[in-house]
């Protein structure tokens, strides 16, 4: 589908619909990603789930998803942000001082030091229980887990990044369902929302049937195409895959090339937004890059001191010099 026009063709549109909506055509064109995973560690959170290859976690099928994830942004893009913040584990470590919650990664760009480290962390849950959930497990509030992920995004406080919050949890009813502490977390939501940030709730399994309508359908919006998808949270062996799945299908998020108003009739406006669905792939040019860090490699010039040649008058060649000599003889 190409959506090129000619310089008259974007006159005439321009003419007709205002030039407002085309300046607005470039605002996603570059537009960078920022996600962060809020996970629960409550002690229901830790618990192994038989499997065929053996049991594992909630909290080790996440780990293992978010590492998959970051696998996979590191190629597709050298400027997007990925964080994870931990709540309901027995470790204090934000900005903001609420118990409870551990940010495990600020919103960094990724590099191949960070994701051998989270990595070690999915394949080793022994290491992660003594880091992050020894101890006391204390009880977090949802407002406090969003407030913190709000503060994280002051990083990339900028038009051309993305904000996404996709949450793992086995409790569709945080906050020992207190209305008040819901209220004071769906508000926070809304903050968030008008700060352009999207919540993505990931139900894990637990010992009940995950409820979404009991609070979430309130937190968050629920795709009704997708509402099936987020009730089932059945223990088979496709679970992890369904799970990594998923997150690659928010993975790449829809960016419209530019938005065009239709009048309809005296005072009633419509904003359509235009989207390329299908683009041709071009190959990307070879880059270097450190092997330690995965970092991109960048040339600079080096200058030397001159060299004494450098203030002679003529720089030609001593044999020139010599057959210039006989011929003036």
């Amino acid at each position: 589908m190409d959506f090129e026009e000619s310089k008259e063709e974007q006159a005439e549109h321009e003419e007709a619909f205002g030039s407002q909506a085309f300046a607005e055509s470039g605002e996603n064109s570059e537009q960078n990603d920022g996600v962060i995973f809020v996970l629960d560690c409550a002690k229901s959170m830790q618990q192994l789930i038989p499997r065929s290859e053996g049991a594992k976690s909630n909290i080790e099928e996440v780990l293992s998803a978010a590492c998959s994830f970051m696998r996979t942004k590191i190629i597709s893009s050298n400027k997007d942000r990925v964080g994870i913040i931990l709540y309901s584990c027995g470790k204090s470590r934000n900005a903001l001082g609420f118990p409870g919650i551990s940010v495990l990664r600020r919103l960094e760009l990724l590099d191949a030091a960070s994701i051998k480290e989270l990595d070690r962390l999915a394949e080793d849950p022994e290491l992660f229980h003594a880091l992050y959930c020894a101890g006391q497990s204390l009880d977090s509030l949802l407002c406090d887990v969003l407030s913190v992920a709000q503060n994280l995004f002051q990083d990339i406080d900028k038009p051309n990044y993305s904000k996404r919050i996709f949450l793992f949890t086995n409790n569709d009813n945080p906050d020992s369902g207190s209305k008040d502490l819901q209220a004071k977390a769906i508000q926070r939501a809304k903050d968030l929302y008008e700060q352009h940030a999207e919540i993505e709730l990931f139900p894990m399994q637990g010992t009940d049937r995950f409820d979404i309508m009991k609070f979430f359908g309130d937190l968050i919006t629920i795709d009704p195409d997708q509402l099936g998808v987020l009730a089932s949270t059945e223990a088979t062996e496709e679970r992890f895959q369904e799970l990594t799945k998923r997150i690659r299908q928010k993975e790449y998020i829809k960016r419209s090339l530019g938005k065009v108003r239709f009048q309809l009739g005296p005072g009633m406006e419509i904003a359509v937004k235009i989207y390329n669905v299908v683009q041709e792939v071009k190959r990307p040019l070879a880059k270097s890059l450190q092997a330690g860090t995965n970092k991109l490699l960048k040339s600079c010039l080096l200058y030397t001191s001159p060299s004494p040649r450098d203030s002679c008058a003529s720089r030609m060649p001593s044999s020139a010099c010599k057959k210039k000599k006989k011929k003036k003889k």
